[in-house]
């Protein structure tokens, strides 16, 4: 139907088609009902369990690649102390996990809770990133998720992206966001 295209050496990918029938709904409902956007990370923690935990058990050489590739650029970017690249690179690395759990509706849902939440994003990680220790620990938990996947190891990649959004939200409660 279209939905999805292959680039040669880099995998198959969902086109954002269907990108605003999603996101729409929910801009109008975070406009609204500014409280929601504990409801979206919610469902944003899911959704990233899950494709951490699907990508350890279904990535391919090619996409552990793209998934290190995006991995090296998020420690670059942490080095740099550039929060805005890092912010941008934090997501890729999250996209690219994703696109490894080969789950079309997953790997949608993902991008268009991205695509939404974009600027809100930066500006969590600028509150949070002020705090050194939480700084450290996030790019810490970024590793663990990383090498569960590459490892292959399920059980592992989700508790690992679990433990990383649920300070990630701890870390937003904190800040008062």
């Amino acid at each position: 139907q279209g939905l999805i295209y292959s680039r040669q050496g880099e995998g198959t990918f969902v086109l954002d088609a269907l990108g605003t029938t999603i996101t729409n709904p929910l801009a109008n409902l975070l406009k609204d009902n500014p409280q929601a956007l504990s409801d979206v990370m919610e469902c944003r923690h899911g959704l990233e369990e899950l494709a951490a935990s699907y990508a350890a058990a279904r990535a391919t050489a090619t996409d552990r690649a793209v998934i290190r590739e995006r991995f090296q650029a998020l420690q670059a970017a942490h080095e740099q102390r550039d929060l805005e690249l890092e912010a941008q690179a934090d997501a890729a690395f999250h996209m690219a996990i994703a696109d490894a759990s080969h789950n079309v509706a997953l790997i949608h849902l993902t991008q268009s809770l991205f695509d939404l939440l974009g600027d809100m994003v930066l500006h969590n990680w600028e509150k949070i990133y002020t705090m050194e220790e939480s700084y450290q620990a996030i790019h810490a938990q970024h590793g663990e998720i990383y090498q569960a996947i590459c490892a292959g190891d399920s059980i592992q990649a989700r508790h690992a992206s679990h433990e990383h959004l649920a300070y990630i939200e701890k870390c937003l409660r904190g800040a008062g966001v």
